[in-house]
């Protein structure tokens, strides 16, 4: 057996998922030690085949899970965060709860600006930062509040129906936009500066992509730099971005790491590996040697 016992020791959530799979054997490669939890009890037996450890976890929207978080950060030198509602639990987390400085998180104000849609709209709005303006009417792009993974997102395309949503403040109705959708995979150091920027085009997605492109492309890398100096990320960070015809256009910020940040690590950034050196050791990144290729992912199948 290795020896563990001066191994980083990284925590990462959803361990159990499709997209976390290549991450995590990818981050024991590189001699990390992985600490994995799912709240998929059925995927369970998964996680611990992956991982070097790996618990079951309850969901971050029940009242035990900030306990139970509290308990597996006495035993990690870093949380990874992989779920959008694990960050609003955390971000809203009573003083003394949980050990904040073993997670990579952002700031709280722009997590709570960028984990709230309809928040982040008028964040964007308010600091000329450009993003699919307001629909005034169908056809429409709901979105609700709080929501990752398109979970909740609809086309709107009845005047009835969109008078009905445009009366609630539980989401935004956003103009549909056409263009090429890009993932912009961020690296930001503790003070805030964008170490790295890496973009590449969402060829096919169900949910996270399964078909990218890298494509380092200077109008969505422009709008990359102007949004990092109205908001406080440190860490991993993507950024969605549509690039229309009027001009790129901010589809989301989720201020975590990304489900297919494993295609910029294959093209040639491994901003996973250098995150957490930041994080834990204060080095910096290293200067990245892009390969613009097409990655295509697929799953494979466990039997237990």
């Amino acid at each position: 057996m290795s020896d563990i016992s001066n191994k980083p020791r990284i925590l990462i959530s959803a361990a159990a998922s499709p997209a976390a799979a290549s991450l995590v054997q990818h981050l024991r490669s590189k001699g990390y030690y992985i600490i994995g939890m799912d709240a998929n009890e059925y995927a369970a037996p998964l996680g611990a085949a992956m991982c070097d450890e790996f618990v079951l976890s309850p969901m971050a929207t029940d009242s035990g899970y900030l306990p139970f978080l509290a308990k597996q950060l006495d035993r990690c030198d870093l949380f990874l965060p992989f779920i959008d509602e694990e960050l609003l639990a955390i971000v809203n987390a009573g003083a003394g709860q949980i050990q904040k400085s073993k997670i990579m998180l952002s700031a709280d104000q722009s997590m709570k600006i960028c984990l709230d849609k309809l928040n982040f709209q008028t964040f964007c709005e308010q600091n000329d930062l450009a993003i699919a303006p307001r629909a005034i009417g169908v056809p429409a792009i709901y979105k609700p509040r709080n929501g990752r993974g398109g979970k909740g997102v609809m086309l709107v395309d009845d005047d009835a129906v969109f008078s009905v949503l445009s009366a609630k403040e539980q989401g935004i109705l956003q103009q549909q936009l056409k263009g090429v959708e890009y993932t912009v995979d961020c690296l930001f150091g503790k003070e805030s500066a964008l170490l790295s920027a890496v973009a590449r085009q969402r060829l096919l997605a169900a949910g996270v992509s399964t078909i990218g492109r890298i494509d380092q492309n200077p109008q969505v890398l422009e709008l990359v730099t102007a949004v990092s100096k109205k908001l406080n990320f440190r860490g991993l960070v993507n950024i969605q971005i549509m690039l229309t015809d009027a001009g790129p256009k901010l589809i989301e910020i989720n201020p975590r790491l990304s489900g297919s940040l494993m295609f910029t690590i294959l093209a040639g950034a491994d901003l996973a590996d250098a995150a957490i050196r930041l994080w834990l050791n204060d080095e910096q990144p290293p200067a990245f040697t892009l390969s613009e290729k097409t990655f295509c992912r697929y799953w494979s199948e466990y039997v237990y």
